[in-house]
């Protein structure tokens, strides 16, 4: 079980249901010599689709229970360039040199955004690209509760508040996914 109260198996067949993975992958524009940050991986479905196109990706999530799901598919696949780590990003990210960064439906659950945002660009290579998907601020069937969803309103404001733009925008379905970039 997740600290959200699902299996990862479940979780992973229900998210499948309506994430385009390669969509969201697309927002991020990843290239061959990209290192990439997945911040709030689970069970890894997107970092483990990242290792076929970038040089190396980091799963990091708090959960015990998706490092083991990753390591899992990293051992069984024989993946050398994922390399999962358990970590709380709110006491800082422990990788440093990343190009990009990857959160989907994640960013809700972070309590430091503002330090979270301000880690980030101190740890990254300078060059620096963040694609983000996140819930509408909409009622929709699944999702977290509408008093912790952030409106792309929202979310422009905090990045750029940072010194991040805002450099790619869609939606699909119940979601909207940005990519920003840092303003040089």
């Amino acid at each position: 079980m997740d600290w959200h109260g699902h299996d990862y198996g479940h979780m992973h067949r229900r998210r499948s249901s309506f994430l385009d993975v390669d969509r969201i992958l697309k927002s991020l524009d990843p290239f061959a010599d990209d290192i990439v940050i997945d911040l709030g991986s689970g069970d890894g479905m997107f970092s483990l689709k990242l290792a076929a196109i970038v040089r190396d990706v980091y799963p990091i999530d708090v959960n015990e229970e998706g490092h083991r799901v990753v390591q899992e598919a990293v051992t069984k696949d024989g993946h050398k360039n994922i390399h999962p780590v358990i970590a709380d990003v709110c006491s800082g990210i422990p990788v440093s040199g990343f190009t990009s960064v990857l959160m989907v439906t994640s960013f809700h659950d972070f309590a430091c955004r503002d330090e979270l945002l301000e880690d980030i660009k101190k740890k990254s290579s300078g060059k620096l690209k963040i694609a983000i998907a996140e819930f509408k601020k909409d009622a929709t069937e699944m999702g977290p509760p509408l008093s912790i969803r952030i409106s792309r309103e929202d979310l422009d404001r905090i990045f750029a508040g940072h010194g991040f733009k805002s450099v790619y925008y869609d939606e699909m379905g119940p979601l909207y996914i940005n990519r920003y970039e840092l303003i040089q």
